[in-house]
C-alpha cells in the first residue's frame, strides 16, 4: 500500500473485520494524519506492508509493518530512505515466519531501509538478515535518585534515606559544571512553539551521511503523533547568542513518564531525552559545547506552555567521540545503546562498506519513528 492509496482511502479493503479480525492493518487516525503530512512524502512512496495468510475461513491479515519516507544526505547528495515502523505479528502467528518475510520484503521497497529504536525482541530478526548495526551509545544523567536507588538497593527505606544526599551531590556537580562552561555565558535557550521558516538557510549539511533536517521536517515532528501517549511532552529550544541576538542552533527534547522501565526494573520514573540538536555556527558553537546546553534544556529550564513533572533522569545518545567525552565529564553514565539497523540496496551508494561505520554518520535519536515512542 502506498501513501497515494492511504490518501484515497484504498486501505479499507485490508481493514475489514472479516480479513483483519485483530485490527493489525488499521493505522490509528493520528498516525495516518502524520503519514499524510510528512513533508518528504510522495504518493508513490510505500506506506505499509501487510502479511496475509490463507486459513480455513479465508484470507486473514497475520502481520504488518508501517513504512514512511525520509531522506539521507550522503556527501551533500540527497538519497531516499524508507523507515520501518511498528513491525507487528501476533504471538499466535509468529511460528509462521511472517515476521521474517515482512522484513525480507522491506529490503526491496526502496534504495535504503532503516529501523530505529529496534526492540531486543526484534533485533535478531534484522541481524540475521545482515542489516548493518549503527547503534548509538546511551548516556544517562540521574537527577532524582530515589527511584533508581530503590531498584538497585531493593529497599524503599534505604532509598528514601540516601536519595537527598545523592541528589544534593548531583545538583552541586551540575551547578559547578554550568558555571565552568563558558557556553552558558555566551548563549541562552529560548522556548519556541515551532521552527521559524526563515532559518532554513542556516541549516548545515554535515560531512558523511546525515538524515534530512529542515524547519518543515522539525515542525512535522512537533505537530504529529504516531502513538497516543498522554504522558509524553516535547519541547523545541532555540539557542540564541546573548550579545548579538542571533539564533545559532536548536535543541529538541522529549519527556515521558514510565510506570516501569523493565530493563532496569525502575518504577514510576520520568525520563527526559535529548532527541535532536544542531549548531548553525560550528566555529563558535561546536557540537560538544552545544551538548552542554542540551543538558540544561532537559533539566533546568521548562517550557511554561507545556508544564510537566520534573525528570528523574536525562538520556543522550551519540556516537561522536568529542560529545561522549563531554557527557562523561558531566557525570553521565553509559547505559546500553539505542538500536539502529539499516539495509541499503546493493546498487545504492550507501552499500559501500565505509557506511557500516557509525563514525561516518551524523545520527540523532529523532531518526525514524523513535521520536514518537
Amino acid at each position: 500500500m502506498t501513501l497515494g492509496d492511504l490518501r484515497a482511502g484504498n486501505d479499507a479493503r485490508f481493514t475489514a473485520p472479516e480479513i483483519d479480525p485483530d485490527g493489525l492493518a488499521a493505522l490509528p487516525p493520528h498516525k495516518r494524519d502524520a503519514f499524510l503530512a510528512n513533508p518528504l512524502g510522495r504518493d508513490d512512496d510505500p506506506a505499509q506492508l501487510i502479511g496475509i495468510a490463507d486459513g480455513p475461513e479465508g484470507k486473514k491479515v497475520v502481520g504488518k509493518v508501517d513504512l514512511f519516507p525520509g531522506e539521507i544526505t550522503v556527501c551533500g547528495t540527497p538519497t531516499r530512505v524508507i523507515w520501518g515502523s511498528a513491525l507487528g505479528v501476533p504471538e499466535k502467528h509468529r511460528a509462521t515466519g511472517i515476521g521474517l518475510l515482512l522484513a525480507m520484503k522491506m529490503q526491496t521497497v526502496g534504495p535504503w531501509m532503516g529501523a530505529f529504536g529496534v526492540s531486543q525482541v526484534a533485533l535478531p530478526l534484522y541481524t540475521n538478515l545482515r542489516w548493518a548495526n549503527l547503534s548509538l551509545p546511551r548516556y544517562v544523567l540521574i537527577r532524582r535518585s530515589r527511584r533508581f536507588l530503590a531498584a538497585y538497593l531493593r529497599s524503599e527505606i534505604l532509598a528514601a534515606l540516601l536519595a537527598p544526599l545523592a541528589d544534593l551531590l548531583f545538583a552541586a556537580q551540575r551547578a559547578w559544571l554550568r558555571a565552568a562552561e563558558p557556553v552558558h555565558r555566551r548563549y541562552e535557550l529560548v522556548p519556541a512553539a515551532e521552527m521559524p521558516a526563515h532559518l532554513a538557510d542556516r541549516f548545515i549539511t554535515p560531512d558523511g551521511a546525515a538524515p534530512h533536517r529542515s524547519p518543515a521536517w522539525i515542525n512535522w515532528l512537533l505537530s504529529s503523533e504516531f502513538n497516543d501517549v498522554p504522558s509524553r511532552r516535547t519541547n523545541l529550544w532555540l539557542v540564541r547568542h546573548r550579545s548579538t541576538g542571533e539564533i545559532s542552533g536548536y535543541i529538541l527534547t522529549k519527556q515521558r513518564h514510565f510506570d516501569d522501565v523493565t530493563q532496569r526494573h525502575v518504577k514510576d520514573v520520568t525520563i527526559a531525552s535529548v532527541q535532536d540538536w544542531m549548531s548553525f555556527d560550528q566555529a563558535d558553537l561546536p557540537d560538544h559545547q552545544l551538548l552542554a546546553l542540551t543538558i540544561t534544556a532537559a533539566t533546568h529550564p521548562r517550557n511554561p506552555s507545556k508544564p510537566c513533572r520534573k525528570a528523574d533522569a536525562v538520556e543522550i545518545c551519540t556516537a561522536v567521540p568529542t560529545c561522549q567525552r563531554l557527557l562523561r565529564r558531566w557525570g553521565l553514565l553509559r547505559l546500553g545503546h539505542l538500536n539502529f539497523l539499516c539495509k541499503p540496496a546493493r546498487n545504492s551508494e550507501l552499500a559501500d562498506d565505509k557506511w557500516k561505520d557509525p563514525a561516518n554518520w551524523r545520527l540523532k535519536p529523532s531518526e525514524g519513528d523513535n521520536f514518537w515512542t
